[in-house]
């Protein structure tokens, strides 16, 4: 097996399966935001809507029927949407999956802990964005996104999974799933979302050790970020207001007039929908939206096309990438 895979090696969980009650936040204790209970149903109902087309989509498309193990409380459990952890490769899309393999793109990242399950968002967001470095088309993703810049296409100016480097830290530091900069030094953040029920917020227990570490972070790291940022709300930028809002927050802080934060998302998936938006209506200062962008995948792929100049690549995310995550 690689040891991309191995469970040492995970820096962030990003697709829970609904038995999950938590995020691990990059070693963090972080949890789910309950959304008054009705988003959560929805966004379950969701999941499970994608979980069976996947277990559809392995059989029909993949040829493959054996079912996949998910371990919960040490108990293993059989899901149809799950790979075998041996064949966690074939989650990449096959027209593009031995040259991501082979590319310096895959060298650079380490694969989450659920890369094998096809409602990976970070299967998904290779499946997305490979393609369009290897065929050197990142910039209709900025004309969609109406950010103007060259790009250079290397491993340190575009790469998977970037660690931030705004953060002052010795501890783990945000990781974004996708990242650009551009000739002009600006630079575009980008948050994936697929099946996850929510964003992660920290559990207000002034007893736990986890709750401590977070507050003492928030002061040390980032505080110093976020105090002088024109583009955060001044209320939110208190302990309570970051910590409940853990996760956004800590993308957001890298919202500068250099700088973009990008949040993908499937329509159907309520609760992530309801939680970006109202990202961007409170946390969000007024002349600073254009910097933070929301898009769902369904308007995202509409646009794309229609910027595309190549009719093979445009067949891709029609025939392929739809097929596989939108089409259920």
């Amino acid at each position: 097996m690689d040891d991309k895979l191995k469970d040492d090696k995970i820096e962030k969980f990003s697709e829970m399966d609904n038995t999950e009650t938590m995020i691990k936040d990059q070693g963090g204790d972080l949890e789910l935001s309950d959304n008054n209970g009705v988003l959560i149903s929805d966004s379950r109902d969701f999941q499970t809507k994608v979980k069976e087309h996947l277990g559809e989509y392995k059989r029909d498309m993949l040829n493959i029927y054996e079912d996949g193990i998910y371990n919960y409380k040490n108990k293993g459990i059989l899901y149809e949407h799950i790979l075998h952890k041996d064949k966690y490769k074939v989650n990449i899309i096959e027209k593009y999956r031995t040259d991501f393999f082979k590319s310096d793109y895959y060298k650079g990242i380490t694969l989450h802990r659920y890369f094998h399950h096809l409602n990976s968002s970070q299967a998904m967001c290779i499946n997305f964005f490979y393609p369009l470095i290897k065929e050197k088309s990142l910039e209709s993703i900025l004309n969609v996104m109406n950010i103007e810049g060259e790009i250079n296409y290397n491993c340190n100016d575009i790469c998977f999974e970037k660690i931030s480097k705004l953060e002052k830290n010795s501890g783990r530091k945000t990781n974004f799933d996708f990242y650009i900069k551009l000739n002009s030094r600006v630079r575009i953040y980008f948050e994936i979302k697929y099946t996850e029920n929510h964003f992660g917020k920290v559990r207000k227990d002034k007893e736990r050790k986890e709750y401590k570490e977070h507050k003492k972070k928030f002061y040390d790291v980032y505080m110093p970020l976020i105090k002088n940022n024109p583009a955060i709300k001044e209320c939110f930028k208190t302990e309570d207001k970051f910590l409940n809002n853990y996760q956004v927050m800590r993308n957001i802080a890298h919202i500068s007039k250099n700088s973009y934060v990008i949040f993908i998302y499937p329509k159907g998936n309520k609760a992530i929908k309801k939680a970006a938006l109202s990202a961007k209506e409170e946390v969000i200062e007024k002349g600073w939206e254009a910097h933070f962008i929301l898009f769902t995948w369904e308007e995202l792929i509409k646009q794309l096309k229609s910027n595309l100049n190549s009719k093979e690549l445009i067949e891709y995310y029609d025939k392929q990438f739809s097929p596989k995550y939108l089409k259920l």
